[in-house]
């Protein structure tokens, strides 16, 4: 689908979007992780994605990891809500696989 946009006078490509409502489980190509977080590359939309999760994330995930995480409905765990990519995922809900980096 294309559309014109109102002040663009070119055709602009319909964006797909992060669906990060809770219980839904997203595919994450991992970027970084922390001590409560892991960010990834979501790989259905193409947003950044930062999962803060309320227990420790496995460490001995490394980049191009691909994961599976849930989103939980806990607002209170987001060190800042006003970041867009910042989601809640739920405790336990890494599983993963190894991508080649050739390819990611």
């Amino acid at each position: 689908m294309v559309l014109l946009s109102p002040t663009l006078k070119v055709p602009v490509k319909a964006m797909r979007r992060l669906h990060d409502a809770p219980g839904t489980t997203l595919e994450l190509l991992v970027v970084a992780t922390g001590e409560r977080h892991c960010a990834g590359i979501d790989l259905a939309s193409g947003a950044l994605v930062r999962g803060w999760s309320p227990s420790r994330v496995d460490q001995r995930l490394r980049p191009y990891d691909v994961v599976l995480v849930t989103v939980a409905d806990d607002p209170d765990l987001l060190p800042d809500p006003a970041e867009p990519d910042a989601i809640v995922i739920a405790p336990a809900s890494l599983a993963t696989w190894r991508e080649g980096r050739r390819d990611a």
